[in-house]
């Protein structure tokens, strides 16, 4: 595929190249893309990114651009990944400045097994992921998601 082809290849592009990698690393995607959050501002401006682990197992990311903040929440997360720029795979990649929900996928089916093991309940438990520019690429298992964007000054 030729989208795959040249994600091998880019190493350092510039932004209109990384955009169009980006549309056409989108069209391969087979499955349907459940978008849950759109992250202000494209993530290959300068941005500073943060995550915070709170009480209850929640998650905080924040997002901080020139102008706006993205604070994403995630709730009672059972499993956590984190993975950077070269070890990123096309599917992660197509989550690009966008918070997905991935469906069915072979790490939630794991995780979901462990905890019924466990006798723990596991109603309403997803795969969600985050791509930002370069990576990292954020993979959360959890129960809840909540996004709110500021304008800072």
């Amino acid at each position: 595929m030729q989208a795959t082809a040249r994600m091998a290849s880019v190493v350092s592009s510039t932004l209109p190249a990384r955009r169009r990698l980006i549309r056409d690393v989108r069209r391969l995607s087979t499955s349907p893309v459940n978008i849950l959050f759109q992250i202000s501002t494209c993530s290959a401006s300068p941005s500073n990114d943060s995550l915070q682990k709170l009480p209850r197992r929640d998650y905080l990311l924040s997002i901080r651009h020139e102008d706006t903040q993205d604070d994403l929440r995630f709730q009672r997360v059972e499993a956590l990944r984190v993975t950077h720029y070269r070890a990123c795979t096309v599917e992660m990649v197509s989550s690009y400045d966008r918070v997905t929900d991935c469906g069915e996928t072979h790490w939630l089916a794991s995780v979901r097994q462990q905890l019924q093991s466990a006798s723990e309940p596991v109603e309403g438990l997803r795969h969600l992921t985050l791509y930002l520019d370069d990576g990292p690429c954020y993979d959360f298992i959890c129960y809840d998601f909540n996004a709110t964007t500021t304008t800072v000054e």
